[in-house]
Parts: C-alpha cells; structure tokens; sequence
C-alpha cells in the first residue's frame, strides 16, 4: 500500500499511538461518529489513486495486496471485489463465503447490488468514490452501510470486476 490512514473513532485505547507506531497516519475524531464518517474523513484526506477500505474486524489474506496491484496494472474499471468469507471466531469453522458472479454483475450492477450482500473486500479508484459522495453517513443506513455504497457505485456508473480470490475475512 501506498498510504496507510487510520480512523481513530474517539477510542479510549491507544489505537492512535499503535498505528503511528506502525507508520500509519491518524486522523483521530472527538466523536464517536462510526465507520461511514471515518472512511469519509480519510477519503478526503487519501492522495492515492486506489483506495481499500479495511474495518479493524476484517483480516486481509496473503495475496489481496500483490492481487489488487496486478489488476491496477492491467485492469479497465473503477472497483475490484474480491470474495470474503466469515469465519467463528471460537472455532474457525467457515460461516458464509461470498461467491461474486462476474456475468451478472457485469450486465447489470444495479440489479446485482440490490440483490447481493457486498462488503468492503475491494479496490476503488479514488475519483470515482468522490464523485458518488463516498460513504453514507447518515444513522438509517448503519450496518448496511457497505451495501449502500456499492449500490451507489453502481447506479453512478462505475466499472465491476472480480478478483476469484477470498481477499478478506
């Protein structure tokens, strides 16, 4: 990655030192405003031309990062899902795995998003998500607030691929 922001959402822990720590750049909000807020604030602060959204739940896979740069290098779009799966937390017994279908959401975006689960296990170019507004904020669409966003995505246009490869757990 190029840039590494880190939204620190008004934590009482030292979120903020340990990302610094780590060479990553804190914006650091007095409110806890939630996640769609914080991956506005650093959209707008983020000076790469590709953006990965990336909730302190989920954990990248070895190869999304060598995969994405591979895709950028050749690709023709402005977002690149990969699979993601859900796993206990206890067991690490698999609970769901998405299984993007390439056709259908080639012929249709729109049709797809409103059908389909999608969550942030992605690329996207950065001009794009300025002009579609990036996340919304607003309370209502708390916790499907990924799905909105793709929808929106979609209905301004962008460019779908898939990247066969489970990126994000």
């Amino acid at each position: 990655f190029d840039e590494i922001w880190v939204y620190d959402d008004a934590s009482a822990d030292a979120t903020g030192t340990i990302a610094r720590a780590f060479g990553a750049r804190v914006v650091r909000g007095n409110v806890n405003r939630g996640c769609s807020e914080g991956k506005n604030t650093l959209l707008a602060q983020a000076q790469a031309g590709w953006i990965h959204f990336h909730d302190s739940d989920d954990v990248l896979l070895p190869e999304f990062a060598a995969r994405a740069k591979a895709r950028i290098a050749g690709g023709n779009f402005d977002a690149l899902l990969f699979d993601y799966e859900q796993r206990d937390e206890a067991s690490g017994e698999r609970m769901s795995r998405s299984d993007f279908s390439h056709s259908a959401l080639l012929d249709d975006p729109v049709a797809y998003m409103l059908a389909n689960t999608v969550n942030n296990c992605g690329i996207y170019e950065t001009g794009i998500l300025r002009r579609v507004g990036g996340f919304d904020a607003d309370p209502a669409v708390r916790h499907n607030e990924d799905r909105a966003f793709h929808l929106r995505l979609a209905e301004a246009g962008a460019r779908f691929a898939v990247e066969p490869y489970v990126g994000c757990r």
